[in-house]
Parts: structure tokens; C-alpha cells; sequence
């Protein structure tokens, strides 16, 4: 069945790697909307051919799917994931056309570079075995605890929870200021690429502060969404959490590199994090089996911490500056922001009855998202008014896209 899901799943490389490539040439064109949203158009291919699924072959516990799969179901299941990811891809070339470029084959190989692609591409690769490795490691440390505790599979479903307001908010900014470093780094102009890195840096620490507090306040009722074991999740949770503003920082800093070219230093800091992680990951052999997840977690996030320390040490050494002073000063006032808005967020938590076994922000996973929701507001209210109050500039510059597109609608509304 491997066998037969991979013939059918392995062209979806050739689609990711054409999506990306067209994607990034839309995203130097400054139209960086379809590369965003094309994923969705893969979502909704992906639902209709589920669906088509369940209809035609039922599901696992009606249809009694074993390992007796049929040719059909094998190729409606990994054919329509295939034909998803072709669809996200080749929907690009619309928007190609829209901003005025035009796609025809091409099969001379003389002058496209591929010798200093293929350099940039090792040491793309070779990080790319660094962390697997460590990824393996950590699987098997938190595997150890034994069935009754956490393990790999409460870490991932945390990690993909840590990984969406990064996803969100890290890779959509970093995205928009990757062309203008690039373009900058390109014309030799250091002055404007350190700007664009510093503007980069502040935007992401705004929004990812303010995430990571209000997800480390309600990460019980989150867990609780997704699982009735929801103690053991939420400390995983929490303990990758710590280290959610480092690792958005640590993709900041990678992309600068990149911009300049090379691919070559973030291994480096990269290798650090993965030497950290193993040593670290393999002492939690010693702490007890109920916290060894949630102890490997904390690992993680304290090596994306120093990886963060390294990769702005190094692209400092590199650009002879990255506006530190004001960076710092933007970070310490998110921080006391952060605080504030954690301390209000836990109040009411503690309002709305606490997260012992029967409160009601952990009784229900509908109970569990309202008190999520309500919480998240009443910290963001916190926030901004200590951002206000300690007069950040970030704030206004963060949220003056957001008043200029309200302010818009309001004039065409009258």
C-alpha cells in the first residue's frame, strides 16, 4: 500500500517545487495575494474528492477499509492530494498573466545558473538532515515515556497549534519584506536592508508577543478542544510556546541571509540549534516519564532561543549592524505588554472557573472556545492599551494598515 500511495503521491514534489518557484516570482512582482491564497483552492479539491470518497467507498468504521484497498480508492484518496497540489500550483499562471508575464518552454540548460543554485542548495539540504536527525531524536526520547503519558503524537498535534500563529503572522510578514531585502541587497544598498530587517523584525515580535502570551493563557481550553487529556497537551503546549518568538525570529533571520545569498551561515546556526537539541533532548531521559514530552518541548524552545542569539550575532557580523538598539527597545516593551495582558488573561480565566477537572473553560471543547475567545479578547484589550500607554511606535505602525483600510470603507460606505 506504501508502494502503491507513493507512485500516485510522488509527482506532488514536481508541484510543490512549481508552486513555490511561481509563487516567489509573484511575490517579487509585489502581488503576493495568489501565492497566499492558492493553498485554499487545494483545500477545496481536497474536501470534494474526500467527500467523493466517503460516498463512493464510505468511511473507516462504516466502509471497514482494512488492507484490502482497491485500485479506486487508492487513486481517488492519493491521486485527488496529487491533483490538489498540481491545481494550487498551475492556478498561478493566472495571475502570471495578470501581471504581464508569459510562461513558454525553455530547454537550453547554458546560463541558468544551476552550479550556484546546486551550491545553495547543499547547504539547504544538509540543514535539512541536521533537523531531521534532531526530529528523530526527540521522537524517540518522548516515544520512551510509554503509552500512558505524552508523546510524538500529542507533540505534533501541539506543535501544529504553535506553528499556525507563525505561519500566520511570521511567514506572511517575512514574505513581504524578503523582495524588498532582497532587491536592497542586490544593489548593494546596506543601510535600506538593514531598515527592512529591523521593520521586519519589530512587526513579527508585535503580533507573535502578543500570540504566544494570549496561546500560553489558554492553553488548557485549547488542548481541551482537541483532547479530554487535555493536562498533558497543554504543558507540551505551553513549553513549546516559550520559544515561539525565537523561532519566528530564527525564519527572519534565515530569510536575510537568503536574500544576501547565502545559504551557507544558516546552517551553521542551525547546526547549533540541532547540537543543543540532541544533548538536551537526550537528558530528558532523566526526568520522569509524565513530563518528558513537555521537558523535550521546553528543549526545543530553549535552542531556538540561543539559534535566535546566534543568527543576529552572525548576520550583525555580516551586515555591520541590524538597528539592535531599536529592536531591543520595541522588544522589552512587548514583553511588558505581554505580561500584563498574560496577568489579565489568567484573571479571568480563573473567573470563568480555572482549568481543574470540571471547570467550565475546560469541560467542553465549545466551552472551551468561548472561553478561549473571550479570554484572547479581554488580553488584547490589555495589550494594546500598555503598548498605548508605553508609547510604542510598532503600535501604531502595526495597526495603521488595518485603521486605513477601516477608515476606507467607512468614507465609500457614506
Amino acid at each position: 500500500m506504501a508502494t502503491a500511495f507513493a507512485y500516485w503521491s510522488l509527482p506532488q514534489i514536481f508541484f510543490l517545487g512549481l508552486y513555490t518557484l511561481l509563487g516567489e516570482v509573484l511575490n517579487a512582482r509585489k502581488s503576493f495575494g495568489p501565492f497566499t491564497w492558492a493553498p485554499v483552492v487545494n483545500n477545496i479539491v481536497a474536501i470534494v474528492l474526500l467527500v467523493a470518497f466517503i460516498v463512493a467507498f464510505g468511511t473507516a468504521s462504516r466502509g471497514g477499509h482494512g488492507t484490502e484497498w482497491s485500485f479506486g480508492m487508492i487513486a481517488l484518496l492519493a491521486g485527488g492530494a496529487t491533483l490538489g497540489i498540481a491545481v494550487q500550483a498551475l492556478v498561478l499562471f493566472i495571475f502570471w498573466r495578470r501581471i504581464g508575464l508569459r510562461f513558454r518552454f525553455d530547454f537550453g540548460w547554458r546560463g541558468v545558473n544551476l552550479g550556484t543554485a546546486g551550491k545553495a542548495a547543499g547547504w539547504t539540504f544538509a540543514m535539512l538532515i541536521a533537523t531531521q536527525l534532531a526530529g528523530l531524536i526527540e521522537i524517540n526520547v518522548s516515544n520512551s515515556a510509554g503509552p500512558q503519558f505524552a508523546g510524538p503524537f500529542v507533540m505534533q498535534n501541539a506543535w501544529l497549534i504553535f506553528m499556525l500563529p507563525h505561519g500566520i503572522i511570521a511567514v506572511s510578514i517575512v514574505t513581504a519584506f524578503y523582495t524588498r531585502m532582497a532587491e536592497h541587497a542586490h544593489q548593494g544598498a546596506v543601510n535600506s536592508f538593514r531598515q527592512d530587517f529591523s521593520s521586519a523584525a519589530r512587526s513579527i515580535m508585535l503580533f507573535i508577543v502578543f500570540a504566544s502570551a494570549a496561546l500560553i493563557v489558554t492553553a488548557y481550553p485549547i488542548a481541551r478542544v482537541f483532547t479530554g487529556d487535555y493536562q498533558a497537551m497543554g504543558l507540551v503546549l505551553i513549553a513549546y510556546l516559550i520559544g515561539l518568538v525565537p523561532f519566528s525570529l530564527v525564519f527572519m533571520a534565515q530569510r536575510a541571509f537568503y536574500s544576501l545569498g547565502d545559504t551557507r551561515t544558516p546552517f551553521f546556526f542551525t547546526l547549533a540549534q540541532v547540537v543543543v537539541i540532541v544533548v538536551g533532548v537526550l537528558i530528558c531521559f532523566t526526568v520522569p516519564p509524565s513530563v518528558r514530552a513537555a521537558s523535550v518541548a521546553f528543549v526545543v524552545s530553549l535552542a531556538s532561543l540561543l539559534q535566535a542569539v546566534l543568527a543576529f550575532w552572525l548576520l550583525r557580523r555580516r551586515t555591520g549592524g541590524v538597528d539592535g538598539t531599536r529592536i531591543f527597545a520595541s522588544l522589552w516593551r512587548f514583553v511588558v505588554a505581554g505580561v500584563a495582558a498574560m496577568i489579565a488573561g489568567a484573571g479571568f480565566l480563573v473567573i470563568l472557573g480555572g482549568v481543574s477537572a470540571g471547570a467550565f473553560p475546560v469541560s467542553h471543547p465549545i466551552a472551551a472556545i468561548v472561553s478561549t475567545a473571550v479570554v484572547g479578547v479581554v488580553m488584547l484589550v490589555v495589550y494594546l492599551g500598555f503598548l498605548a500607554i508605553l508609547r510604542s511606535n510598532d503600535l501604531e505602525a502595526g495597526l495603521a494598515p488595518v485603521l486605513d483600510r477601516a477608515a476606507a470603507r467607512s468614507s465609500a460606505r457614506r
